[in-house]
């Protein structure tokens, strides 16, 4: 290891150390870090059913729930790794058993091409703000625990080309739908064309963002696009 490199190292551990001070971990956060997966499940209840009107898109968990608001909150807002992977174990075994009978997971079998999983994009902005995607961080556990290899990650073909306020500032749907018009692009058609894609997100409100997303990789020559989201 070089000198360079051990110095990063040392200030990333004091950065660390000194945010763990001022931010210290809530009781909620820690009991999040030290349960498992099958634990996680038994406390939390799942998403509401009905109240999403887009049937092409699987929410997991129930948003109303303090502990799953805890959880997206350290994903969205710290970047915790834990919390991603525990929260991507949940995501993954619900692809598993719930969408794998979905169309677009045997288009390998029609095709000869998996299934993409994208994860949505964030604006420049709030990337510079945050310095991490959450819902890429959990793109990358998800990929991380798949040995039945049932999709393949693209984080660069979906892009976001216009910086939006918050959709928890907006109103209603009409006006989250108007602030995300032509906020997304695809950067690499040709990734997408005829491709069948997954689309991932940490929670879907009202799904206007995925709503916007899916239009634009349908518009590019996307074949089908589902979507999962950690809560509603």
């Amino acid at each position: 290891m070089s000198t360079t490199q051990k110095v990063i190292n040392i200030v990333k551990d004091s950065v660390g150390k000194i945010i763990d001070i001022i931010f210290p971990t809530l009781p909620d956060v820690a009991l999040l870090e030290s349960l498992t997966v099958s634990d996680f499940l038994a406390m939390v209840p799942r998403a509401p059913q009905g109240t999403i009107t887009e049937l092409w898109v699987h929410a997991v968990l129930g948003y109303s729930d303090a502990l799953v608001r805890t959880a997206v909150w350290e994903l969205k807002y710290r970047g915790n790794r834990r919390i991603a992977r525990l929260l991507a174990h949940v995501l993954y075994d619900e692809i598993v058993s719930e969408l794998s009978d979905l169309a677009l997971f045997h288009s390998t079998h029609t095709d000869g091409h998996k299934p993409l999983l994208i994860p949505v994009p964030i604006g420049r902005a709030r990337l510079r703000e945050r310095g991490f995607n959450q819902t890429e961080l959990l793109a990358k556990e998800l990929v991380a625990l798949d040995t039945n290899n049932f999709f393949t990650l693209n984080i660069s073909a979906l892009i976001k080309i216009k910086d939006t306020p918050s959709q928890t500032k907006s109103k209603n749907r009409a006006e989250r739908e108007k602030n995300l018009k032509g906020c997304f692009s695809v950067a690499h058609r040709e990734a997408i064309v005829g491709k069948s894609i997954l689309l991932l997100d940490d929670v879907c409100t009202t799904g206007s963002t995925l709503h916007e997303a899916r239009k634009t990789l349908l518009k590019s020559g996307a074949k089908s696009v589902h979507a999962i989201t950690v809560a509603h």
